[in-house]
């Protein structure tokens, strides 16, 4: 018998565009990343990586104790830095409205 159960995350995710044209997308609150040829890619890999990780975390383990940690400090240092040197909000919100079907809510910030 399964049982199924719903789980509401909420994370803050940065999107990094590199020199080479890459793009990267790091968690804040949950330290998790991935990367993609495009912005959009990018989200799409965060979205099923997460979803896919936080289901095997509760499938291996049963709670997700290990998975919900926030990013390294460094990590959490550079955003902050780069909040308090913007004047016009370097990091803006692209999807201030999650989508409800969703496992995990994740507000997407972009550098």
């Amino acid at each position: 018998m399964t049982h199924e159960i719903e789980i509401q995350l909420r994370t803050r995710v940065v999107l990094i565009e590199d020199t080479d044209g890459r793009w990267f997308a790091r968690g804040l609150d949950i330290d998790y990343a991935a990367q993609g040829r495009s912005e959009l890619e990018v989200q799409k890999a965060f979205e099923i990586g997460f979803v896919a990780t936080v289901r095997d975390h509760m499938a291996t383990y049963g709670h997700l104790d290990y998975f919900q940690r926030p990013a390294p400090d460094h990590v959490l240092e550079m955003y902050a830095s780069a909040l308090s040197e913007s004047e016009d909000g370097v990091f803006l919100p692209l999807n201030a409205q999650p989508d409800t079907t969703r496992l995990a809510r994740i507000e997407y910030l972009a550098a």
